[in-house]
């Protein structure tokens, strides 16, 4: 199934101060509704505008790096705006479980770490490569416990 993107948020404090991200995701709403004439819309990441979209959104994604390793404390989502019901998506995978994915869970919301999809990438990469099925599930394994093996 393939769900429509409403919204778009993104955060304006990069530290590169030639990208101007916002532009950028309207750019990517642009092509978003051209490609599947949907109705997405781009916005500056705000709590007002992050409050805002998640009261009405069943599906969150996380795709920057905030919560990463070194900064494993931070998350780009406060906690209190997150519910039960909702599915958080992580791209970060370092550490295993961020700082988001631990407060999601609290809140009775269903998570999903960016292990998995280090883990599939890894995957179609060794395919490609050799031509043979990847072994996912030790894959998978075998980066948690490297991980692991690494977080204070």
């Amino acid at each position: 199934m393939i769900l429509p993107i409403r919204k778009i948020l993104c955060p304006t404090d990069f530290s590169d101060p030639s990208y101007d991200g916002l532009k950028a995701a309207v750019e990517l709403a642009r092509h978003i509704n051209e490609d599947l004439g949907s109705e997405t819309t781009a916005m500056e990441l705000t709590t007002e505008n992050l409050s805002a979209v998640l009261e009405k959104s069943d599906i969150l994604i996380n795709a920057t790096s905030v919560g990463m390793t070194p900064d494993r404390d931070s998350s780009p989502v406060p906690a209190e705006l997150l519910k039960s019901g909702l599915n958080v998506f992580d791209i970060v995978y370092n550490p295993v479980r961020t700082r988001l994915l631990r407060e999601a869970a609290s809140a009775g919301a269903r998570t999903v770490g960016g292990v998995d999809m280090l883990a599939w990438q890894g995957a179609l990469a060794f395919e490609k490569w050799t031509g043979r099925q990847a072994p996912v599930d030790l894959m998978r394994r075998e980066v948690v416990k490297l991980l692991e093996k690494h977080e204070d």
